[in-house]
């Protein structure tokens, strides 16, 4: 890998894991034919089943880094770790499905439960998510949109651009019904990483959510000020109050001793000083857009 820094190998674990079929699968996670098409690597460690991404290049790190902060700012994530499993590189993480439990929806498969749902992979827009919410009326709706917003914020600050319809999950408790945000996952496009080993700076110079705020031409959205995310604009126009919080959260942290956590060599990679201060110049970028959005 180039740039970013280096695999610290041995601190990698080796481990054997089987890979179980279909349906197997369907037994254990709620996941639709359509998404197991391409999601079909699920392996038993033992009694545990996680979920194997064979990688070699540059997106290792945009997960790992990525959880790092989520974990830090206090939002759930998925657990990501990077092993050599059956000798294969890659990044396994735990099922936190409990399929016993409670059922579980993306944005795409939670149609079947509320017809009325925003449909359609490339016509959903955040907003509209969380107005169905609203609309929903649910006890805890109040808990569920700030879930919504600290990940949507989330992404931004960690400039991840492949937060999907098929990314964002929800549970349903079988027996009271609850209806609760999933961890966030699969965020190894983060931080303009690219699988080549470099920082694609040209990605970093305006992010591009995989779902927008309000408006796909968001370029042209009356919000949109100089050196301003309009996605961010926009949200906390509608919701000032819960992106105050969301700011609070991931901006109340040291990212300093975050990336600076890289350098040591105990973890499984590590990341030298360009890359450290070019994250951290990233992150002061989003504080400087922050305070451009406080000041409207």
């Amino acid at each position: 890998m180039k740039h970013l820094g280096a695999l610290n190998n041995p601190n990698i674990k080796k481990i054997s894991g089987f890979q179980i079929g279909r349906p197997a699968i369907h037994e254990r996670v709620d996941i639709d034919e359509e998404l197991l098409v391409e999601k079909d690597s699920w392996y038993l460690l033992g009694q545990e089943l996680y979920f194997f991404k064979s990688r070699c290049d540059a997106r290792l790190f945009g997960e790992c880094i990525s959880q790092k902060f989520f974990e830090r700012v206090g939002f759930e994530s998925a657990k990501y770790e990077i092993v050599y499993l059956n000798n294969t590189l890659g990044l396994i993480t735990p099922n936190f499905q409990d399929v016993h439990n409670k059922r579980y929806y993306d944005l795409i498969t939670i149609t079947s439960l509320f017809p009325s749902f925003p449909k359609g992979y490339g016509n959903i827009t955040y907003k509209s998510v969380l107005e169905y919410i609203s609309y929903l009326k649910l006890p805890n709706t109040s808990d569920i949109i700030q879930e919504l917003i600290n990940r949507y914020v989330g992404e931004w600050v960690t400039h991840q651009i492949d937060g999907n319809p098929r990314n964002i999950v929800f549970s349903v408790d079988n027996k009271t019904q609850e209806l609760n945000v999933g961890p966030s996952f699969d965020r190894e496009n983060s931080f303009g990483i690219d699988r080549s080993g470099y920082f694609n700076s040209d990605s970093l110079k305006v992010w591009l959510p995989a779902i927008p705020y309000e408006d796909k031409r968001f370029k042209e959205n009356p919000y949109t000020i100089e050196g301003v995310d309009a996605n961010i604009i926009a949200l906390f126009m509608d919701y000032p109050e819960e992106t105050l919080r969301a700011f609070e959260k991931v901006f109340n942290i040291d990212y300093v001793d975050l990336f600076n956590d890289y350098k040591s060599g105990t973890l499984s990679f590590s990341l030298d000083n360009d890359t450290i201060n070019y994250l951290i110049h990233l992150i002061d970028r989003k504080i400087e857009e922050k305070e451009k959005i406080l000041s409207l």
